[in-house]
């Protein structure tokens, strides 16, 4: 047994098995799926400076995995994915297959980053709740995250040390240069953009390379060319349309992306359009609610 695999076969041997295939579902609050969804309802809906300064934290963190790994190129531990268990329908196997695994470079772990810099963010920047059980929720979504990349044997150790100390880091730096500025969303997303950049050369501009760069491009460009209002987002039937759409336009553009190949130029795009139309979002409700009311009114 390697030394990479040290972790993953002694909390396998340790935890029941119902216990460790469940941590199939605890690492999925470190996806960047989940990530996308928490973070929509969070600017959408929420306060919007703050939540758009916790995006730009994400796009930053997910970029600066990506840099990293393919820098350092560590592969992940050898380890034999966890069997789905069988008290639970074979009709599940290929996504439990899919949790349960992970494919390219292991150091650091992108779930340990995105943890301690999406989730911190969250807990210092957000207003759900106490900042007390905000932090207390912080460091436990950590711990989970992290605990589940080693259970599932995808990581070693050290990746997820690395991951939780670069995260953190990260969101350190960040949250003193906002702290400082006029405008702290601005700075988040200068960040995301630079760091971006650095991962489309550490890829060698690879698919995964440019479409982090466009996905921050996108949001920058779109939080200061859409005229995005400050007011949070108020639940209404236009909102929840456009907020449909948004999702399965996404959707129908990561199918695109993994289905069709499409030149570089075309991947930084699509992703800017994406990530773009969320930021946007608010002031095109905003629009098409003015237009119905004037329509009314004439």
């Amino acid at each position: 047994m390697s030394r990479e695999a040290e972790a993953a076969e002694f909390l396998r041997a340790v935890l029941p098995d119902p216990v460790a295939a469940a941590f199939a579902l605890v690492t999925q609050l470190g996806d960047v799926w989940f990530y996308v969804v928490v973070l929509t309802l969070l600017y959408w809906y929420g306060d919007r400076d703050c939540a758009a300064r916790i995006l730009g934290v994400a796009l930053g963190a997910i970029s600066l995995t990506l840099a990293l790994k393919h820098v350092f190129a560590v592969p992940r531990p050898e380890v034999t994915p966890l069997a789905l268990p069988a008290f639970v329908p074979g009709v599940f196997d290929p996504f439990y297959r899919e949790a349960v695994s992970a494919d390219g470079y292991g150091f650091p772990s992108g779930h340990a980053v995105g943890s301690a810099a999406i989730w911190g963010a969250i807990a210092f920047w957000s207003e759900i709740g106490t900042r007390r059980q905000r932090l207390v929720g912080w460091a436990a979504l950590v711990a989970l995250i992290s605990l589940s990349r080693l259970v599932l044997g995808v990581h070693a150790l050290a990746d997820v040390v690395a991951g939780v100390a670069g995260g953190g880091a990260y969101l350190a730096v960040v949250g003193t240069a906002a702290a400082r500025a006029d405008d702290p969303p601005t700075v988040a997303f200068v960040a995301a953009t630079v760091v971006a950049a650095f991962a489309v050369v550490a890829t060698g501009g690879n698919d995964e390379g440019l479409a982090a760069f466009g996905a921050t491009v996108g949001a920058l460009v779109a939080w200061h060319a859409a005229d995005v209002p400050k007011k949070p987002w108020p639940w209404s039937a236009v909102g929840a349309q456009y907020a449909l759409a948004c999702v399965v336009g996404l959707e129908l553009l990561v199918a695109v992306w993994y289905v069709v190949p499409m030149p570089p130029g075309t991947v930084a795009a699509l992703a800017a359009l994406g990530v773009g139309s969320v930021v946007a979002a608010p002031a095109l409700v905003r629009r098409v609610k003015e237009r119905k009311t004037g329509a009314r009114t004439s």
